[in-house]
């Protein structure tokens, strides 16, 4: 799965709201299937780029960057589908490869299974999703 294709997916299900600004990114061509959807993730915080300029839309996603974008925009799918925010979405203990910008994320309601595969004792958020 690319970037673009879980930007849309979560565009989609909002209904494919329109965005209300350009998109920041240069990267980001005008017209593209994907166009609408990152343009308005980007301006609604859901999404953001490796830089100011550069969102990568065709570059695969890794479990780190959709566990970030997925934390980003469950308050929006816990409203539309009243899901608890008590379930954890990471056990940061266990986590021992892991970014700097992901330590600041604090637990939600998504699927652990999905985002990391856990081989021995540690979990491997730079790799693509499983599922």
């Amino acid at each position: 799965m690319t970037r673009a294709m879980l930007v849309t997916v979560l565009h989609r299900l909002e209904g494919t709201p329109a965005a209300t600004v350009e998109s920041p990114f240069t990267d980001v061509v005008p017209g593209r299937w994907y166009t609408d959807a990152i343009t308005w993730a980007s301006e609604k915080g859901i999404v953001k780029g490796y830089d100011a300029e550069t969102f990568g839309p065709e570059d695969l996603i890794t479990r780190e960057q959709m566990a970030t974008i997925l934390h980003l925009v469950m308050p929006r799918i816990r409203a539309m589908m009243s899901v608890s925010a008590k379930t954890p979405i990471f056990f940061l203990l266990k986590m021992r490869s892991i970014s700097l910008n992901m330590l600041s994320l604090p637990s939600n309601g998504l699927a652990e299974q999905a985002l990391c595969k856990e081989t021995g004792k540690s979990l491997i958020l730079k790799a693509t999703p499983l599922r």
